[in-house]
């Protein structure tokens, strides 16, 4: 699976980015929370705001209360008067208390429903005349009781109680409000949210724990409606706390688009990015490196090296191309050495050969024993017949095999000249051979075959002047190859009696058993009108050693 070049680069592409994407993955995803955060962040704005706000407000509401406080009673209880009445939509009701916490009067804002104060019993009156500051009390869905004392009295103080309404409160705080996905509650020390500016009962948080606020803190939930909010909330003076609440699905949504959007471009990115080192992978080494083993092909087939064009192409592939070329140019010049060698040697075998058969055709003509002289002719013409095998391996640039058609043709007339016969006139000669490239290892034995075969066809067959003809045929496929040596003569035993040298003791016949085992071959001899050799030799099998044979046959005979 990784055996290639493309997958490995792309393997090593793919580990190298792994850094790179998980570095871009969470840069999206800290950009996602950063987007979420937005909201929190909008949401902790408008608390701060808002809390400034309703500091200022409470400031002035105590500021003002101190100082009528201060007056003394019929003077106090005027101004609490004329406070109820000018400012109807600030204040629902004002009360003046006496040093001993008694009511000494109270004004009510024309057309004011009740306040629902039970003004001597709120707990904030005990408290501000304990500490002498002004102190918040139990607030209701619309009003929020402030208690203020007189200030730096050495006495008994008087307190002002005044009823603020809340809607007057969330029009102090509500600037931030404009933005319709705010919403702003006081929370009491009870954790009872009051509505404030753009604050409904659906916008509040589902868990009540998100009322709880020892300390400033921001924080995404769901609303009691099921919808994503961002909460913000914080103390103020008195134990109250203000909440503000931020719709939060646009950030979320956008910052959902966003993380989306960013995780795909890592993808495409990753993706174009492999498909970019796939192609140039394989336009930069992959291609090269099959063209390269494109023409090593071509050369392992004998054609030449041709190299390659190396415009464009990797340093390395184009020293690889060079010292391959190298290479095949040496191992070209050693082959081409080799060759001149091996044809050197063949051509050196040859001529002993033949100068062997020359001190034996001359030893022949010193031997008056028919017999002798025999033995001696037929030894030449042994020497002969390899003679000429090698004559043809280094003629025909073939070292190791041999056309077969013109060897046998001119070995078969060479025999008919080494008997002092001229082809044609008295015997006449067929050659019937394709042109089959034959090994020397399998063309030496059939050679001896042919050479022993037609010289006995040449001296028994056709006595006394007798007419006559021989056939050598040789047809091969592709795994064996059939020889067939005939004459139409009188037949080797009836020849033998009636040669000159008279009886012979077949040495010829268990020469060619035994070069017909060397090659693995089956013979057949069949005698009769004529004499018919057929050797049948396997082209793909390993025939027994040369010198095996031989010794077998040897102890055969």
């Amino acid at each position: 699976m990784l055996g290639s070049v493309r997958a490995r680069v792309t393997l090593l592409l793919l580990l190298s980015v792994i850094p790179l994407v998980f570095m871009a993955v969470a840069l999206a995803f800290d950009s996602y929370f950063t987007s979420l955060g937005r909201a929190r962040e909008v949401a902790m704005a408008g608390l701060r705001d808002a809390a400034a706000r309703h500091e200022a407000a409470l400031d002035g509401v105590i500021g003002t209360a101190t100082r009528i406080a201060a007056l003394p009673s019929q003077t106090a209880c005027a101004l609490l008067s004329d406070a109820a009445t000018l400012e109807p939509d600030r204040f629902a009701g004002l009360v003046l208390f006496d040093g001993a916490g008694h009511v000494e009067c109270t004004a009510t804002a024309p057309d004011a429903v009740p306040t629902g104060i039970d003004w001597p019993a709120d707990p904030g009156l005990e408290q501000s005349r304990r500490t002498g500051e002004p102190a918040l009390g139990k607030s209701s869905p619309t009003i929020l009781p402030i208690f203020v004392p007189a200030a730096g009295a050495s006495g008994p103080r008087a307190t002002v109680g005044v009823a603020l309404r809340l809607d007057w409160l969330a029009g102090q705080i509500g600037a931030r409000a404009k933005d319709a996905d705010l919403g702003f509650w006081l929370v009491d020390p009870a954790s009872r949210p009051h509505g404030l500016a753009g604050a409904t009962e659906d916008r509040l948080p589902a868990s009540s724990v998100a009322l709880a606020a020892p300390q400033v803190a921001a924080r995404d939930g769901v609303s009691r409606g099921g919808e994503p909010l961002s909460y913000a909330i914080g103390p103020v003076r008195g134990g109250y706390a203000l909440l503000a609440a931020y719709r939060s699905a646009s950030i979320q949504a956008q910052a959902h688009e966003t993380l989306i959007r960013h995780l795909l471009e890592v993808a495409v990115t990753l993706v174009v990015g492999l498909l970019i080192m796939g192609g140039g992978t394989d336009r930069a080494v992959v291609q090269p490196l099959k063209r390269l083993t494109a023409a090593v092909n071509r050369w392992r087939d004998g054609a030449a090296f041709d190299g390659l064009s190396l415009r464009g192409m990797p340093t390395e592939v184009v020293g690889l191309s060079h010292a391959f070329s190298h290479a095949t140019g040496a191992l070209a010049e050693h082959e081409a050495q080799q060759k001149l060698l091996m044809q050197e040697i063949h051509h050196r075998v040859k001529n002993n050969l033949q100068i062997v058969a020359s001190l034996l055709n001359l030893q022949a003509s010193r031997i008056r024993v028919p017999e002798a002289k025999a033995e001696f002719q037929a030894a030449r013409d042994r020497v002969r017949a390899l003679a000429t095998l090698h004559r043809h391996l280094y003629a025909d640039g073939e070292l190791r095999t041999i056309n077969m058609r013109s060897f046998l043709m001119e070995l078969s007339g060479q025999l008919f000249q080494a008997m002092g016969e001229r082809e044609g006139d008295r015997i006449a000669l067929t050659v019937d051979a394709p042109e089959l490239q034959m090994s020397s290892d399998k063309a030496v034995p059939l050679s001896l075959i042919v050479t022993e075969a037609v010289s006995n066809a040449i001296k028994y067959a056709f006595p006394g002047g007798r007419r006559g003809h021989i056939a050598v045929h040789l047809v091969a496929d592709d795994e064996t190859a059939h020889l067939t040596v005939e004459d139409d003569g009188i037949g080797i035993p009836a020849g033998r009696g009636e040669s000159e040298s008279g009886p012979r003791d077949g040495l010829g016949i268990q020469l060619i058993r035994g070069f017909a085992r060397q090659l693995g071959a089956t013979l057949t001899v069949q005698e009769g009108n004529g004499t018919r050799y057929e050797v049948t030799i396997p082209l793909r099998a390993e025939p027994p050693e040369g010198d095996e044979a031989v010794d077998q046959e040897n102890a055969a005979a």
